[in-house]
């Protein structure tokens, strides 16, 4: 990403986002310098971006190397999303209904879903980032993802692919038990032994494997967002390397929003557009933590 500032009245740059940092820590610019880049809307200080905490008058918490624990990441959410909670809330919903209305189309429901997922999920992930930037949220940064449509489909198609057949291969031996099992037992094959151990050893680690395989891409669309110009590719293989021994805090971080999204589906299920909000904004803090180490 590209940033342009302002230092002694004159506007400098582009530069890239460490370019711009080390600018800062050498002091040659200071917090109050106007920083700008094509997510904002409008020019605003060093400070406000780069430690939006601290504009709020909150201790702040970023800077830490990549190893901010997920109570301080929630914190910062919850930051992000201060006077936001509405408009938050509000993406959330309007990406539900514009999956969900896809999905909907006569014959071709599937294909379309398939086809704007990777946009939706790119315009998404940059809502949320734009917000814990503390840069001015926006509803339209939803469909950004549709200006880099093709990258962000094949994205999605691409890790879905990779995902699957991951699954797919760790259930081979428990597939294995449960064919042989068919084959060979006397009794109603659903009373077989055999065949419930099969059965298990097929699921366990099929749910295993795509966990681990979701945590590793888990990054993808926040990185197409940032850097448009890497490609497919490039994209998925940043978020593998981003992840390396990251992926249980991830994993335990998304797992800290079950009783929030309990507590949204008791609220008419309209709750969860809150819950899911607070969870993707604590999913940007993450990623922002990462980008950071």
């Amino acid at each position: 990403m590209q940033w342009y500032y302002e230092q002694e009245q004159q506007q400098q740059g582009p530069v890239d986002e460490s370019e711009l940092r080390a600018l800062y820590d050498s002091g040659k610019i200071g917090s109050n310098n106007l920083v700008w880049c094509q997510e904002m809307q409008d020019w605003a200080t060093y400070g406000s971006v780069f430690a939006p905490s601290e504009a709020k008058g909150a201790p702040v918490l970023s800077g830490t190397g990549g190893q901010a624990p997920n109570f301080e990441l929630r914190l910062r959410a919850r930051q992000a999303l201060s006077g936001s909670w509405g408009l938050a809330a509000l993406a959330v919903f309007l990406w539900q209904v514009v999956l969900g209305a896809a999905g909907m189309v006569p014959l071709l429901g599937p294909f379309a879903q398939l086809a704007i997922g990777g946009p939706m999920m790119v315009g998404l992930y940059g809502f949320f980032t734009q917000l814990q930037r503390g840069a001015a949220a926006d509803i339209g940064e939803l469909f950004h993802g549709f200006s880099q449509f093709w990258p962000a489909m094949g994205i999605y198609l691409l890790t879905g692919i990779l995902v699957f057949f991951a699954a797919a291969m760790a259930a081979i031996p428990g597939i294995g038990v449960i064919i042989y099992a068919a084959e060979t037992a006397p009794m109603p094959v659903e009373q077989n032994p055999v065949f419930i151990f099969g059965l298990f050893l097929a699921f366990v680690p099929s749910i295993a494997v795509w966990t681990i395989m979701m945590l590793r891409y888990g990054l993808v669309y926040f990185i197409a967002r940032d850097e448009p110009e890497l490609g497919v590719w490039a994209t998925i293989q940043q978020s593998v390397d981003m992840m390396k021994g990251r992926k249980w805090q991830l994993f335990f971080l998304g797992l800290s929003f079950i009783g929030w999204h309990i507590l949204g589906a008791l609220a008419l299920i309209i709750g969860l557009f809150w819950s899911s909000a607070y969870m993707f904004a604590a999913f940007a803090a993450f990623y922002d933590e990462l980008k950071e180490a």
